[in-house]
């Protein structure tokens, strides 16, 4: 299925700011608008920062689309209650609107508590992006053994430029880090031989 050909995961993290949050998710939505197989799986440690990210998800189409953030709220409201996108499109008279709201469809914002859960969602996904100035060790170690490419703005021991991912110089560099993993198969499998050969070097 779509989510299995290409789920993007970004993590989510508390220290960037708004901005910049906006345009990660604003860059991640042009893509997505470009490749109808790319879905994307925004992941929180914390439940009480899904509303957090839904505003944020709702002002980048906003931003993307060139609306009004109250014309997202109205197409796209969202269940306060059980945190599922609850789509009422009967309003969306308009190409525009229609799409937003098929984009929408396509986002997915979810607890991972565990290191476990964690370790499940990472088979379906085919690309992490971790822009944070501080990125997550253990997710960048999963990702290895999984063999999932990863975009990250900060240099680490475990993530290798153009080997095992990429290392940003700009978050503006993102949507070219995007293209270079979904516009084929070439740099994503090379990315997983790497992967492996790292697997076996510490094992």
């Amino acid at each position: 299925n779509s989510s299995a050909a290409s789920d993007v995961y970004k993590r989510q993290v508390q220290e960037m700011p708004e901005n910049q949050i906006v345009f990660v998710l604003t860059t991640i939505l042009a893509a997505m608008t470009h490749n109808p197989l790319i879905e994307l799986c925004i992941a929180s440690s914390e439940k009480n920062n899904i509303k957090n990210l839904e505003v944020y998800l709702k002002k980048a189409l906003a931003q993307y689309f060139h609306l009004e953030m109250s014309d997202v709220l109205t197409d796209i409201p969202l269940d306060s209650e059980t945190g599922e996108n609850q789509l009422d499109t009967s309003e969306s008279n308009t190409d525009q609107k229609s799409e937003v709201v098929d984009l929408y469809k396509r986002v997915r914002i979810e607890t991972f508590e565990t290191e476990n859960a964690i370790i499940q969602a990472f088979k379906t996904v085919r690309l992490i992006i971790d822009v944070s100035r501080r990125p997550n060790i253990y997710i960048q170690i999963a990702g290895i053994s999984a063999g999932i490419p990863q975009i990250n703005l900060t240099t680490s021991p475990y993530i290798v430029d153009k080997k095992n991912g990429l290392i940003l110089q700009e978050i503006s560099e993102l949507n070219q880090a995007i293209t270079y993993y979904f516009n084929g198969l070439r740099h994503w499998n090379e990315s997983l031989v790497y992967s492996v050969r790292q697997i076996r070097q510490y094992t």
